[in-house]
């Protein structure tokens, strides 16, 4: 995991006053893959699939960071989660796609501040079969810590015949992948349950108590992210 990223924030703008930047931009899938399909190309564009691929359907001012100081950009972002790429505006508005794997950090903004980061995305370091293709993903970091809890979103395409069974209907499913990450080490969660995560929190049982007071519901993120916190807080 030599190339996983150190996973801080330091946010020291602290002014709405801000210029747009933009990376250098690929080439868009414009849809996804898919096998069977009668009269189509193996790519479904997104005009027949149900719902959103998007992490957000909104544009977001997002800071996007490369592999080095250097590489740094500001603008408009929507993260594709049913592919893996990083849709931007550029300053004549155009929709464009970043180079594939070009962006390690993404800061997502509260607005236009800045200085307000709302949530967290690293590159993940290794690619993922998504919608049979192996992608570049990103892993949204939940917390701040020693031992920091990461998630994959995942949509994932999914189809059904239609009432008559003449058409297939095609809509994407929310799927969640969890990771432990501890001193760029990243360990896999099978589910989201006690087990499957005590394991990676060494010394964890010695927690047992304030589990039950609190009462922690391991197969709930927000409850996983609760004992996580506690756990980094007495490390």
């Amino acid at each position: 995991m030599s190339g996983f990223i150190v996973l801080l924030i330091t946010v020291t703008a602290h002014s709405q006053v801000f210029v747009e930047t933009y990376p250098p931009s690929g080439t868009t899938d414009m849809g996804v893959r898919v096998s069977g399909v009668q009269n189509l190309s193996d790519r479904l564009s997104y005009e027949r699939i149900s719902g959103s691929p998007f992490w957000r359907d909104e544009w977001q001012l997002a800071s996007l960071y490369g592999a080095n100081e250097r590489e740094k950009w500001l603008c408009r972002v929507k993260l594709n989660l049913a592919t893996g790429e990083l849709y931007y505006l550029d300053k004549d508005e155009r929709e464009l796609v970043t180079e594939d794997g070009l962006i390690r950090k993404i800061i997502f903004h509260k607005s236009d501040d800045t200085s307000i980061a709302t949530a967290l995305f690293m590159l993940n370091p290794q690619p993922v079969r998504l919608n049979q293709e192996m992608r570049h993903t990103y892993l949204q970091v939940l917390n701040e810590g020693a031992y920091q809890l990461l998630k994959l979103n995942e949509k994932t395409l999914g189809s059904a015949d239609s009432l008559f069974g003449t058409l297939k209907r095609y809509f994407f499913k929310d799927e969640s992948i969890y990771y432990i990450n501890h001193e760029q080490a990243l360990n896999t969660l099978k589910k989201l349950d006690r087990d499957n995560l005590l394991q990676f929190l060494p010394g964890s049982s010695g927690h047992n108590e304030w589990i039950k007071q609190n009462r922690i519901n391991f197969k709930k993120e927000d409850d996983v992210l609760r004992f996580v916190n506690y756990y980094n807080s007495k490390k």
